[in-house]
C-alpha cells in the first residue's frame, strides 16, 4: 500500500495493488499495473537502450500520473482500464522516441472524458506538458483521430505564474475542476509560483528532470502538487494542500493551513511555519537536517519498519510521531524540543533527545531513552528497558522485568504499578 516499486534491468511485471504508488522501470520490456489508488509511472529509460513498456491500467480520471524520459527507438504503450467513461475500453496510446526530435502521443479511438486529460512525457530528459493542438512553445503534442467530448483547454496566462518559463503552465480540464501543470522546459533549475487565484484547478503537478521549484502564492480551494525526481522545494498555498515530493530529497514549506505530505523520507526537509500544521506520512526511513524546524504543528506517522531521526530538527514546537498499530519494529529519535513519540507494536527503541518530552511503548518489549530534559515515559506492555541519563524522568508503569538504569546525577521517579524483580541489569548511579 503506498509503495514505491522500481524494476531492475530485467523485463519486470510490477503490480502496485492498492494505494498510491511510485512505480518506476529500469532496462528491459516492463509491463506496469497500477492497481487502485492515484498511481505515478515513471519511464526513464533514455540511456538503457530500445525498450517497449506497458502500462496496462492507465486511470486519467482517477488522476495516475505518468512521466519520464524516452531515448531513440524507445516505445510506450498505455492501456485503459476498465472506465465508464470510454465508449472503447481498448485505446491505446503509443508514443515513439526519436532521440532529438519531437514526441507525438496518438490517441487511437474515440472516447469521452470527465475533467482532466493530463499526460507528460519527457524527452532528452527534459519534462514537457503535453498539450491537444499545440501550435508552439511545445515539444509534445496531442493528437486525435476521433472527436474529443466534454473536454475544455485553456492556456493560463503567463501573469498568472512567475517563472523563467511561464509559457509552459497549461491549463487542463472543465471548469468542474482541471490540473494545472508546470513544468521546467529550460533544461536548468526552475523556479516557480503561482501568484493569482485559480478556481478551477484541483491539482499542481510540478515536472522537473533537473531541482526545480513550485511555490502556491494564491489558489481557491484544495490542491495537490506532485514534485519531480529532482530535489524539488515546494511551497504549500493558502488552502489544505496535499503535496507528494515522488524521488530525490525535496523541501516541503507548509506556511498556511493543514497540508498533507504523503512521502516524507531520506534527506527531506520539512518547515512549518507558525499556525500552520503538517500531516506527513513516513514512507521510508528519514533523517533530518538541520534545516527542518517546526512553528506550528507536525504530526509524523510511520509505515511498518520505517525509522525517524529528529535529532537534528528544531524550530521551536517539538513533534507527534506515531508508529501505533505497525508490528515491525521502529527506531524513533526525537527533535531538539518537547515531542509526543508512540511506539508500535514491535521492540521498538524510542529516544527523545532534548526536551520534555511524552513517550509511549506498546505492546513490545521497547527501549526508552529520554536524554535531556524532564519526560514522562510509558512502557506499555512488555519488559521494557529505561535509561535516564538526564534530568528528572517520571515512569507511569514500572513492574515485571523492566529494567532501570540511572546515571549519575539523574533522577528517575518510576511508580511501580505491578510485581517488580529485578535483575542484575538494574542499576543506579
Amino acid at each position: 500500500y503506498n509503495d514505491i516499486l522500481t524494476g531492475d534491468a530485467n523485463g519486470n511485471s510490477i503490480d502496485g495493488g492498492a494505494g498510491a504508488d511510485l512505480i518506476t522501470g529500469g532496462a528491459g520490456n516492463d509491463t506496469f499495473t497500477g492497481g487502485t489508488g492515484v498511481d505515478t509511472f515513471l519511464f526513464s529509460n533514455a540511456s538503457n537502450g530500445v525498450e517497449v513498456d506497458t502500462i496496462t491500467d492507465w486511470g486519467i480520471e482517477n488522476g495516475d500520473k505518468l512521466s519520464g524520459s524516452m531515448g531513440a527507438g524507445d516505445q510506450l504503450n498505455v492501456q485503459f482500464g476498465s472506465q465508464t467513461s470510454f465508449i472503447d475500453n481498448d485505446v491505446t496510446v503509443v508514443s515513439q522516441g526519436t532521440g532529438g526530435s519531437a514526441s507525438v502521443v496518438e490517441f487511437n479511438d474515440h472516447y469521452d472524458v470527465g475533467d482532466v486529460v493530463t499526460l507528460t512525457i519527457a524527452g532528452l530528459s527534459i519534462s514537457r506538458p503535453v498539450k491537444a493542438g499545440a501550435t508552439s512553445g511545445y515539444d509534445v503534442a496531442l493528437s486525435f483521430e476521433d472527436v474529443l467530448d466534454n473536454i475544455t483547454l485553456n492556456t493560463i496566462d503567463a501573469d498568472l505564474v512567475n517563472g523563467t518559463s511561464a509559457s509552459s503552465v497549461t491549463q487542463l480540464g472543465t471548469n468542474g475542476g482541471g490540473q494545472l501543470r508546470i513544468a521546467n522546459d529550460s533544461g536548468e533549475n526552475g523556479v516557480f509560483t503561482v501568484t493569482k487565484a485559480v478556481t478551477n484547478a484541483s491539482g499542481i503537478v510540478f515536472d522537473a528532470y533537473e531541482d526545480g521549484t513550485v511555490g502556491i502564492a494564491a489558489v481557491n480551494g484544495v490542491v495537490s502538487v506532485i514534485g519531480g525526481v529532482g530535489d524539488d522545494t515546494i511551497t504549500g498555498g493558502i488552502g489544505n494542500d496535499t503535496i507528494t515530493g515522488a524521488l530525490g530529497d525535496d523541501t516541503f514549506n507548509v506556511i498556511s493551513g493543514t497540508d498533507t505530505i504523503t512521502d516524507l523520507s531520506g534527506f527531506d526537509v520539512l518547515k512549518v511555519s507558525v499556525g500552520a500544521t503538517a500531516n506527513a506520512a513516513v514512507t521510508a526511513n528519514f533523517v533530518a537536517t538541520g534545516a527542518t524546524s517546526n512553528a506550528g504543528t507536525a504530526n509524523l506517522t510511520l509505515s511498518n519498519d520505517v525509522d525517524v531521526d529528529l535529532v537534528l530538527a528544531g524550530g521551536g514546537v517539538g513533534y507527534t510521531i506515531t508508529a501505533s498499530g505497525n508490528v515491525a519494529a521502529s527506531s524513533i529519535f526525537g527533535s531538539q524540543d518537547a515531542d509526543t513519540i508512540t511506539g508500535g507494536l514491535g521492540n521498538d527503541l524510542i529516544w527523545g533527545a532534548s526536551g520534555n518530552d511524552i513517550l509511549t511503548g506498546g505492546n513490545g518489549d521497547d527501549t526508552f531513552g529520554g536524554d535531556q530534559g524532564d519526560d514522562t515515559v510509558t512502557g506499555g506492555s512488555g519488559n521494557d528497558f529505561f535509561v535516564v541519563n538526564f534530568g528528572t524522568d517520571a515512569i507511569t508503569d514500572f513492574g515485571g522485568s523492566d529494567v532501570l538504569t540511572v546515571g549519575g546525577g539523574a533522577t528517575a521517579n518510576a511508580a511501580v504499578t505491578a510485581n517488580f524483580v529485578a535483575t542484575g541489569a538494574t542499576s543506579n548511579a
